[in-house]
């Protein structure tokens, strides 16, 4: 049996990893050297992930029974595209483009949802959309059609809206940007996976922004404290979205603002949680791996056996601080109960972020207990050599 992983980075190890422990073959397409996916599979090729006719004629011929990736707009297309060409079981190329183009979300979804959907407006031209935004009586938020990490989202202030337009419409890949009504409150994010067309939720975070950038997220608190409130409301709609869009199986990666009753959509992303959500986090709050789901589902395998609840433990996602990291060589002190991850993504990063790609990397912390998860991030942090209470 052979498995081809789009991308070899730290996002997809955990389907590399899946595939193994189902007795699969590993080919991993990546264009880098230097991706540890590389070193983990049997097999590499050094291509992009969305270069599909390349990748179908390097295989050359061989048999494959699976394409898989996670946590990634840009190979979650690649490998519906991929799954095409080879004629195996995948997602449905529209629906991937639905989910990841927020105006093509916002278009389906408004019908069956409407609810759900702030007031939006699309545009080609920046003039177009600062002179939309300027004669807007509510607060606005512009953002690319399509990114991932808040790239080109922004608050629309006064006088900040030609600068941030295009900002956005740079970042935007000529597919234009949207401008809507900006939603206040608290936001949250849910991950699941979808059997048979049904929602099973598998973790619920509430999500914490930097003080000068509340487009852009600085932790998630997988803390049952801190969403049982709003947890009804959320996974209620986010039943209503599976079904709207005809979601039949897949790892789902939802983010909405909720208050009280109101829910309000910002995104549903067809693949898991960036930044370890669905390779650490979610297995950790319930002993099931989506990755693993995911590929029993392609390779139509008996299902996993059901998850925990993912109330009964915590988790907490940290960004790094914004400022540079004190240590020259961070690493994870495994004697520090709890620290599951540390990813470093920018090593030299400062200041308040503008998006993910600033930011400098990235802790997981888990625990039985919500006052045990805390205390084990301050540790992590002190260990890293940050001040206490950072």
């Amino acid at each position: 049996m052979r498995v081809v992983v789009l991308g070899g980075a730290e996002n997809q190890m955990g389907c590399i990893d899946a595939a193994h422990r189902l007795g699969a073959d590993v080919t991993v397409v990546d264009p880098r050297p230097d991706v540890p996916g590389r070193w983990a599979a049997e097999h590499w090729i050094e291509l992009d992930a969305a270069a599909t006719p390349e990748i179908v004629l390097a295989l050359g011929g061989t048999s494959v029974d699976a394409v898989v990736s996670d946590q990634s707009d840009y190979t979650a297309r690649a490998s519906a595209a991929l799954a095409v060409a080879l004629g195996l079981k995948g997602q449905d190329l529209d629906l991937i483009d639905t989910c990841t183009n927020k105006y093509a979300m916002r278009r389906r979804l408004l019908g069956p949802v409407p609810d759900l959907i702030p007031p939006f407006r699309h545009f080609d031209d920046p003039d177009a959309a600062v002179s939309y935004a300027l004669i807007q009586t509510s607060p606005q938020v512009v953002k690319p059609v399509q990114s991932q990490g808040s790239r080109g989202v922004g608050l629309l202030r006064p006088g900040s809206e030609r600068e941030l337009v295009e900002r956005s419409f740079s970042l935007s890949d000529g597919r234009g940007v949207l401008v809507e009504q900006a939603v206040f409150g608290r936001e949250y994010s849910v991950d699941g996976y979808v059997s048979n067309g049904t929602l099973l939720p598998l973790a619920i975070s509430a999500k914490s922004q930097y003080l000068g950038n509340e487009c852009l997220d600085e932790r998630l608190d997988f803390l049952p404290s801190l969403y049982a409130d709003a947890e009804g409301p959320l996974v209620a709609a986010v039943r209503r979205i599976v079904a709207a869009l005809g979601i039949s199986f897949g790892i789902i990666h939802a983010e909405l603002f909720a208050d009280g009753m109101d829910v309000t959509l910002v995104e549903i992303a067809l693949r898991g949680g960036g930044s370890a959500i669905s390779s650490v986090v979610v297995p950790f709050l319930t002993s099931f791996d989506p990755a693993e789901a995911l590929l029993r589902d392609l390779l139509s395998l008996s299902s996993p056996p059901p998850p925990r609840d993912f109330r009964e433990r915590a988790a907490i996602l940290r960004f790094l601080p914004a400022l540079s990291l004190p240590t020259t060589v961070p690493r994870r002190d495994s004697t520090i109960e709890g620290w599951l991850t540390l990813v470093i993504t920018n090593p030299l990063a400062e200041g308040t972020p503008t998006s993910s790609d600033d930011r400098a990397g990235f802790v997981v912390l888990g625990a039985a207990s919500e006052a045990a998860a805390v205390d084990a991030e301050q540790a992590a942090l002190r260990s890293l050599g940050y001040s206490a209470g950072v």
